[in-house]
Formats: C-alpha cells, sequence, structure tokens
C-alpha cells in the first residue's frame, strides 16, 4: 500500500481482509451436513403407529425449548391430501406443542414440522401413523435439518473475531502500554478497536437477519414481524447490535475509549445466551462461557495489538517500550490462558455425555481441532516467552518476537473460526435425542411377541412369518446408543436355531428364519454404550393365535366385579438399582381396573399363549407406551398374575381373592 496512506486506514483494510478470509474459511467449514439443535424427542402419535381411533391432535416434544413464533405443522394423506390443522399450541415450558386435527379417516398421514431453538438454529423433519385399516407400507419417519448455515457460520465468525479484537485491545491499551509507554503511545498504533466493532457489528446484523428469516419463513414475507421479536436469538443479536453500537460510539471520544469495554462485556453475554450454553439447562455452562469468551477476548485482542506494534515498531526509539510491553502482555498471557481453560473445559462438560463424544461426534472433532490449534498457540507462546521476549543488551530477540508472535496471532485467529463452527454443531446430547424418531416401521401381518428386561435394557421382540425383530429401550424411553446383541435358540424340537442379527436402526435388529409349530425358546444377551447389559429368556409361541380382544374384554369385566383383591408387587430396575422393591396393597376390581391402561379397549396385539401353571396366558402391548404385560388368568377369568415390562423396569404382581370375593 502507498506509504502516504495513514497508518490507521491500512490497519483497516489490513484487518478487514483477515475478516473476509476467515469468513470464507468459515463458509468452508458450514457446509459440511449437520442436524440441527432441538430435536424432537416423543411424539404423539408415535412415529410408525397404527392407531384403532384417530387422534384428536398432534404432540410433539423437543430437546429443548424452541421460538414460540417458529412452528411449521402440515398434516397430509400419504395421497398428498392435506388436512387442514389448528392453532399451535405451545407447552411443556417452551420445548412441546400440540396441533388441534379435525376427525380422519382411516387413512395413513404424514406430519410435516419445523422450528427455530432458542439457540436460533432450524430444526425439521416427517413422522408418519395410520388410523384404521389403512393398507400399505408406512413412509419412513425421519428428523433432519438443512445443513449449518454458511451465512449463519460466517456471521458468528465475524462477531467472535470483532468482539475479540476490539475487547482484547482495549484491554491491552490500559493494562499493557499506557503504564510502561505512555510517550510512545502518542505514536504507536492504537488496537483497531473500531474497525473491529465494526466487523463485528456487521456480524450481528447478519445473524439478526437469518433469525428473523427463519421464524418469518423469510426476511421480507411470512408471519407478523412481532412475532420473531419475541424469540431468544432475535433478542440477543438486537442487544448485541445495540452494545455493539453503543461501544463504537464511546470509542470516538479519547477519553472515553476504555468505557467501551462494559457494553462489550455485555454484548459477550448476549453472544453466550444466544448459544448452545444459553439454552442448556446446566446452570453453570451460561456463566462459564461468559467467562470463556472473555479471557479468550483478552488473549487475541492483547495478542493481535502487540503483532501490530511489533510491525510498525522502531526499533532504535522504542526497544525499551518493547521489552517492558512484551513482558507485561506474557504475564497478562500467564494470568489470564489458565482460567481460560477451565471455563472452556466447564463449558465443554456441559455439552458432552461421555469422552466417546470427542471422537464419534462432530462436535467433538471440531472441538479437538479448537483444543489443538489452542495447544499450538501455547507452544508459540512459551516459544516467545523463553527464546523471544527482548532483554537490554539483546535486540536480536525482537525479530524473533516479531515473527513468533504474529504465527501465534494467525493461530488464534483460526481459533476464532474453529469456534464459530462449533456454535454452529449440534452438541452430542441433543443428537442422540434425535434416535426416537428414526425407528424401523411398525410389523405388518400376524406376529408373536414376548418382551424382558436385560439389565437396563428393556428387549422388545417380534416373530413373524419370516423372521424376528428385536428391539432395545433404554430407561430413558430412547433406543440406546451403540448397542448390540446375540441370541442363541432351541426350536420346540430341541435341536439348536442359529439366528445372526442385523441392525435395523438404532437399538433395532432384524434376522431371517423359519419357526417350528410349538414353542422356540430364545436366550438374548444385550449390551450398550452407558448402560448395563444382561441377558433375557423369551418364549416364542408359534403360530401366533387369532386376535384375543374379546377375551381380554372378559377379563376385565370378571375384575371389575370383584368387591376385593390383594395384590403384592415387585419391580426390578436393573443392575445397579437399589433392592428390587416390593409391595402389597388391597384394591376393589373396579378401583385396580380404573388404573389399567388396556381396560378401556386401549391394547393392541392381544394374543394367547399355551397355558402354564394350569392357567391361561395374554400377551399384549399398549400403544404409544413402549410396555409390553402378561396376564395369568384362572378358570373365573380374573387375574393371577401379571408381568409389565417398560423402559427400565420389570413389574411382577401376584393377585390372590378374599373367599367374600370367591365366586
Amino acid at each position: 500500500m502507498h506509504p502516504t496512506v495513514p497508518l490507521y486506514l491500512r490497519q483497516a483494510c489490513r484487518l478487514f481482509t483477515l475478516a473476509v478470509v476467515l469468513s470464507g474459511v468459515a463458509i468452508a467449514f458450514g457446509e459440511a451436513p449437520a442436524n440441527a439443535h432441538a430435536f424432537l424427542i416423543t411424539t404423539s402419535p408415535q412415529a410408525g403407529q397404527r392407531l384403532v381411533a384417530a387422534p384428536s391432535d398432534i404432540t410433539l416434544r423437543f430437546s429443548e425449548p424452541f421460538v414460540r413464533a417458529s412452528p411449521r405443522i402440515t398434516v397430509r394423506a400419504a395421497v398428498r391430501r392435506n388436512v387442514a390443522v389448528g392453532r399451535v399450541h405451545v407447552t411443556n415450558g417452551g420445548a412441546g406443542l400440540t396441533v388441534p386435527i379435525p376427525p380422519l379417516a382411516d387413512a395413513i398421514y404424514v406430519v410435516s414440522w419445523s422450528v427455530t431453538g432458542d439457540d436460533g438454529h432450524e430444526s425439521a423433519g416427517e413422522l408418519a401413523f395410520a388410523v384404521g385399516d389403512a393398507s400399505g407400507a408406512l413412509p419412513r419417519s425421519r428428523s433432519s435439518a438443512a445443513s449449518v448455515s454458511p451465512t449463519e457460520t460466517a456471521a458468528t465468525a465475524l462477531v467472535l473475531l470483532g468482539l475479540a479484537v476490539a475487547f482484547g485491545g482495549l484491554v491491552s491499551e490500559r493494562f499493557v502500554w499506557r503504564r510502561v509507554a505512555p510517550a510512545v503511545m502518542a505514536r504507536a498504533p492504537l488496537a483497531p478497536v473500531a474497525t473491529a466493532l465494526a466487523i463485528a457489528l456487521c456480524g450481528a446484523v447478519l445473524q439478526l437477519l437469518v433469525a428473523i428469516a427463519r421464524v418469518r419463513g423469510g426476511v421480507f414475507e411470512g408471519v407478523a414481524w412481532s412475532e420473531p421479536l419475541r424469540g431468544r436469538p432475535v433478542v440477543a443479536s438486537s442487544v448485541m447490535i445495540a452494545m455493539l453500537a453503543y461501544a463504537l460510539w464511546i470509542v470516538r471520544v479519547p477519553r472515553f475509549r476504555q468505557l467501551a469495554l462494559a457494553p462489550l462485556a455485555l454484548a459477550a453475554v448476549a453472544l453466550a445466551l444466544r448459544g448452545h450454553s444459553g439454552v442448556t439447562n446446566t446452570w453453570w455452562a451460561g456463566p462459564a462461557n461468559v467467562a470463556h469468551l472473555l479471557l479468550a477476548s483478552v488473549w487475541v485482542g492483547a495478542l493481535v495489538h502487540l503483532a501490530l506494534v511489533l510491525r510498525h515498531a522502531d526499533l532504535a526509539d522504542w526497544r525499551q517500550a518493547l521489552i517492558s510491553a512484551s513482558r507485561r502482555y506474557a504475564t497478562l498471557a500467564l494470568v489470564t490462558v489458565p482460567p481460560l481453560l477451565v471455563a472452556g473445559l466447564i463449558t465443554a462438560l456441559a455439552e458432552l455425555d461421555e469422552l466417546d463424544d470427542l471422537l464419534h461426534t462432530t462436535y467433538g472433532q471440531v472441538l479437538l481441532i479448537k483444543l489443538g490449534l489452542v495447544v499450538g498457540a501455547l507452544v508459540l507462546a512459551a516459544a516467545a516467552r523463553f527464546w523471544a521476549l527482548p532483554t537490554e543488551g539483546d535486540r536480536k530477540r525482537i525479530p524473533r518476537l516479531r515473527r513468533l508472535t504474529g504465527t501465534e496471532a494467525a493461530t488464534l485467529l483460526a481459533v476464532v473460526v474453529a469456534s464459530a463452527v462449533l456454535v454452529g454443531t449440534p452438541p452430542p446430547f441433543h443428537a442422540a435425542a434425535q434416535t426416537s424418531l428414526l425407528g424401523p416401521p411398525p410389523i405388518a401381518g400376524p406376529a408373536s411377541r414376548a418382551a424382558d428386561l436385560a439389565g437396563h435394557l428393556a428387549l422388545f421382540a417380534a416373530a413373524t412369518d419370516d423372521g424376528l425383530r428385536v428391539e432395545l429401550i433404554a430407561p430413558g424411553g430412547q433406543p440406546p446408543a451403540s448397542s448390540r446383541i446375540t441370541i442363541e435358540g432351541t426350536r420346540p424340537d430341541g435341536s439348536t436355531l442359529s439366528l445372526f442379527p442385523r441392525p435395523c436402526g438404532p437399538g433395532c435388529f432384524t434376522m431371517k428364519t423359519r419357526w417350528g409349530a410349538g414353542v422356540t425358546r430364545l436366550q438374548v444377551t444385550a449390551a450398550a454404550r452407558r448402560w448395563a447389559g444382561g441377558t433375557a429368556v423369551l418364549g416364542i409361541s408359534w403360530p401366533p393365535s387369532p386376535d384375543a380382544t374379546a377375551e381380554l374384554a372378559q377379563t376385565v369385566a370378571a375384575m371389575r366385579a370383584q368387591p376385593a383383591v390383594d395384590i403384592s408387587e415387585h419391580v426390578d430396575s436393573g443392575p445397579g438399582s437399589s433392592d428390587p422393591s416390593t409391595g402389597a396393597v388391597t384394591l376393589t376390581g373396579d378401583g385396580f381396573m380404573d388404573g389399567e391402561l388396556y381396560a378401556d379397549g386401549g391394547a393392541t396385539d392381544v394374543l394367547v399363549l399355551p397355558p402354564a401353571n394350569g392357567l391361561e396366558r395374554l400377551t399384549l402391548s399398549i400403544p404409544g407406551s413402549q410396555m409390553w404385560q402378561q396376564l395369568s388368568i384362572d378358570a373365573q377369568h380374573r387375574i393371577r398374575h401379571q408381568i409389565i415390562i417398560n423402559p427400565g423396569h420389570r413389574i411382577e404382581r401376584d393377585f390372590e381373592y378374599p373367599p367374600a370375593a370367591a365366586p
């Protein structure tokens, strides 16, 4: 650049060029697909569920709150006929929604949904369910989202870069240079605070426009303008814009320049609350992230200022000032870096479930890249301190310090880019929550079902004419991560049955086989990451009996007629739980049946099993509850024994009838 161009303009041009380059790198990072952050956890109806009666509404529950004006729900028949839906009602503290729907005819329906999370990221997907005797295969449900927005990633990089250079630059001017070289500071380049604030302001405005567009369906179209203003992303971006603009106005007046630190600190708070840590249930994640952001800004901004001064310093006149200032910066960095690393560790712990997440999730991999860059910057800082920090009689060290400081500053700016990518990457916890929508389609045709608890894992098996499907459910009601099973079987004739499970989705396994008439015994051993596994023995009765709904209704009627029933209960919650709990209670038969989900005809897959111990046996499933039951029934159609399998529990009940209750 021409030497007559003022120094501050040359600084501004260089910093702006660097910001453009870093934004390009951030866009390149942002092109990789990644899921959104408000993940769908549960639905009613469930994905793939076949209902006897049509539901009156659709209910969705997400992993974190979303912007209340953002949900978009459509319901259509599989033949593309749209269904009119009612107004969305937000529930569950802003993390759930309910949409009334009109009466539905027997058909297959697809629900399409999208929301914008409180962290500003969009999530979308589809689920399918059937009503009545609708025929045909259900479309596969999905929970997905657009790739991480390159525009938003670049905007975040601009905000982080500008905020760090401005905040750390002001700290550098006040605590590094002004105390050791006030005369030199009159000629030395100031930190490029105004330029950095302008860059951060551009990034914040871009973030605001993206947030508004997501809620309204477009910047200049969609819902009323007042709707997005109530969402966290828009409010946080607006606060950032106001604070950055105020700081930019303050730094124009030299005697007020240092006062800009206060609005910049508030901008950092708004930025932290806008991201992952602002919406997590871990209360300490937000304060830790604010501390991490401010401490990192001090390190980055002060280093950038030192690099600029070293680049333009007249070594003959400034040597003594450079020696003192460099040592003061080294002391400032030494004090700043340890709490910076601790705050970063605390922030990461709020997002990571376990150590494996660092290697097997996108969030963990980006975090490792950022950590590697930070370690590189620390190595450069140590080299500068021990081998390049100038002394009174060694002028040769200053050029070496200039080179090392410039390289360290470039490395830290790369850390800023990695941080911007990290902001747009879903944390592992939310990614795991997504799996509840990705299960296999429902089984068509007759099936024989069995269930048990294997360690902490609820195990549900369904035998069909040509194979077996086994599904594992963790205590939280979701398929476990990294699950596996082995199966050994014995056919009714005593021969060995070999089964080779193949994955069919999270916690799901299928295998091909033909069943012999009678009961096949299966020994299923299940294991999964984070949960204790175990072995369960299942009896598969083949062929399946005809539908036994009438027999179940007869049992319900007989139970309601009992004046009294003594019930003892035994609950097993798997390994590591306290001693299995037991209890006893006396109820009327009618009172007991009022608490049973199948009593009003809500059960499905009601089948008869071969008798055992002189008692008839019925099995049934409860739609939407992940619950399987087995009832042992006496000659008077009364329940004598009940087994209930649901996520995390095996419940056994024994029933006794006082003499007065005997027929």
